[in-house]
């Protein structure tokens, strides 16, 4: 997203707008104090040409321009007094920011149901996390969606979480913070991303996880078959990978907690037993 022009077209725009409307005795201001219909700025970029035009407009009832002036020499006179340019540069970047944030939360409402990366960057009074998520996007992992301890060790800041994608709300806050993706460590269906995402055999359907049960922080069983037609032998040995190397992983993104593979059955009698395991079962 940081190299989409058309992004960063529109956060030059809104950071001039937002220098020219601190300046005072601007057009702008004057029109604010004359004027009984609404006033707006509107900046107009020519890339071809290498120039910009910073206009203060009154606007009708019927939401047309009725009057235009153009400001452009005043704001390029004043943006260079008074140390105006860093306070320039400080706009931009923070357009940039929640340009690329509010891009890759678009994006975002396409992959609800599905697990992602982030750092924790602050933890709010309601006991809530934001979290930055791996390309842009902001998110927000509630304090009743969090687990208590991840590899052993709780929460801080800066920490690097996988979770499963609940939903998008483009209105929610954390903080000061729009953070419109939320997202869960508890589920169960993280762990079923999580898998899905370690073991292509089961992206790819050879492998299907057909059932899935979860104590956050703790314990998941999760219930494996080889797929009809599928050229895979083992479920679990493809599912845990040589020398346990997938399991390990799949482990570590969940949180640390036991995660065990089981063999399907449509025998429910035969799954509890398999599940209970290493627990010696005498009936069901």
């Amino acid at each position: 997203y940081e190299a989409d022009t058309g992004l960063h077209l529109e956060a030059i725009a809104r950071a001039i707008e937002r220098g020219y409307r601190d300046m005072r005795g601007s057009a702008l201001n004057i029109l604010q104090k004359e004027a009984r219909r609404r006033i707006d700025v509107s900046v107009d970029i020519d890339v071809a040409r290498g120039r910009f035009a910073v206009l203060a407009q009154v606007v009708g009832r019927a939401g047309t321009v009725e009057r235009e002036y153009d400001d452009t020499k005043f704001f390029t006179f004043n943006i260079r007094r008074q140390n105006r340019m860093r306070t320039l540069i400080r706009y931009l970047s923070e357009e940039i920011k929640q340009g690329v944030a509010r891009k890759a939360t678009e994006d975002f409402v396409e992959k609800i149901g599905t697990v992602c990366d982030g750092r924790l960057r602050f933890r709010s009074e309601t006991g809530a996390w934001m979290v930055d998520i791996d390309g842009g996007a902001a998110g927000v992992i509630p304090e009743y969606e969090q687990l208590q301890l991840v590899n052993d060790q709780p929460l801080k800041q800066g920490d690097t979480v996988t979770a499963y994608v609940l939903d998008v709300e483009n209105n929610l806050y954390t903080g000061r913070e729009r953070t419109p993706v939320v997202l869960s460590m508890t589920i169960p269906d993280l762990v079923a991303g999580i898998v899905k995402s370690v073991v292509p055999e089961v992206a790819s359907g050879d492998i299907e996880i057909k059932a899935i049960a979860r104590v956050p922080g703790r314990t998941t069983k999760v219930a494996v078959q080889v797929a009809p037609g599928s050229s895979c032998w083992d479920a679990i040995e493809t599912c845990v990978g040589q020398d346990m190397e997938r399991l390990r992983v799949i482990r570590e993104r969940a949180g640390g907690e036991v995660v065990h593979f089981i063999n399907w059955s449509e025998d429910p009698a035969e799954v509890i037993k398999a599940a209970l395991y290493p627990a010696d079962v005498k009936r069901v």
